[in-house]
């Protein structure tokens, strides 16, 4: 893999940079859009354990972090708020919704990021005034998903490499996949990155579907 170009490893950086601030940059929007309002139905629904792991899924998928959800519940709880089992339901809950990334990459939907992006940016713009900022977590969301699909344009070529089969069976010791998975997503704090990159690299034919178990379970470790 030494002769790879740089500016190839350049634009698969870039496309990873463009994903990680979408990701952030739409959680940050839809949390300052609806994060009071959502405090408030979170510490009044989890009363019962599967409606506050119900909640906490909901919310992770809307907001795409567990750890801002995580964070939420756990301010609630020390403000006496919310019940430290409801807290440990909304958890429970978010780690199942922070999965919503992988299952729309693995559905192969990255095609509509132009368009949510398009839609987005011309709503922040020229829809009406009071419901502008609106269109900002819409022009996020669509970047999260061009980027998701520039990720697996630029990681395409990777797959006719020579040298891939050896690379791979270098790679296919669980111990390795998982301490890849855990280092990477504690060094992007985003578990969805890891587990984008997981699917995608399957979809490529790049890495078996065991190491990419792995380094799932590893960016669940590093996620904390």
């Amino acid at each position: 893999f030494w002769d790879i170009p740089w500016n190839w490893i350049f634009s698969v950086m870039a496309a990873i940079m463009l994903f990680l601030h979408g990701l952030a940059s739409f959680s940050d929007e839809i949390t300052r859009l609806g994060g009071e309002r959502m405090r408030s139905v979170l510490a009044h629904v989890t009363r019962r354990d599967w409606v506050g792991s119900l909640m906490g899924a909901l919310a992770t998928m809307v907001v795409q972090s567990s750890s801002a959800v995580t964070s939420m519940a756990v301010g609630l709880a020390h403000n006496q708020t919310l019940a430290p089992r409801g807290a440990l339901a909304i958890m429970i809950g978010a780690n199942v919704g922070t999965t919503l990334t992988a299952w729309l990459v693995a559905f192969k939907v990255s095609g509509l990021g132009p368009v949510f992006l398009t839609l987005g940016g011309l709503w922040s713009l020229a829809g009406p005034r009071p419901w502008r900022s609106w269109g900002k977590p819409l022009f996020y969301f669509g970047l999260i998903f061009l980027a998701l699909d520039l990720i697996s344009q630029a990681l395409a070529p990777l797959a006719q490499h020579p040298e891939l089969p050896h690379w791979q069976a270098q790679l296919q010791q669980p111990a390795l996949a998982l301490a890849f998975g855990m280092v990477l997503t504690a060094l992007v704090q985003s578990s969805s990155v890891v587990s984008g990159l997981a699917v995608i690299s399957v979809g490529q034919g790049l890495i078996p579907i065991e190491m990419a178990l792995w380094m799932l379970v590893g960016s669940n470790v590093g996620t904390t």
